[in-house]
């Protein structure tokens, strides 16, 4: 039985996403808390795009403070998971 090599990057994506969202540093509602957006309301790409950009500006030289590190992390691991949904 073959496999094709699309069907094996989907799904070690999708166990990718599940491993990190297990993470103990994977905390759900992160970035909301952060935007101050109530449950009801979403994040968008526009939002994640300023935010890095924001944090780009502030550390042009990529030295980043632990805090702003994971909230990098975090930024980008939305939108990964947004662009592949």
């Amino acid at each position: 039985m073959k496999i094709s090599l699309s069907h094996l990057i989907t799904v070690t994506a999708k166990k990718w996403m599940q491993q990190m969202t297990k993470s103990k540093k994977f905390e759900e509602g992160a970035l909301r808390k952060h935007f101050g957006l109530k449950k009801d309301e979403k994040i968008t790409m526009a939002m994640l795009d300023k935010e890095l950009s924001r944090l780009s500006k502030k550390y042009p030289d990529g030295g980043y403070s632990k805090s702003d590190l994971e909230l990098q992390k975090r930024l980008q691991a939305a939108m990964n998971m947004m662009s592949r949904g």
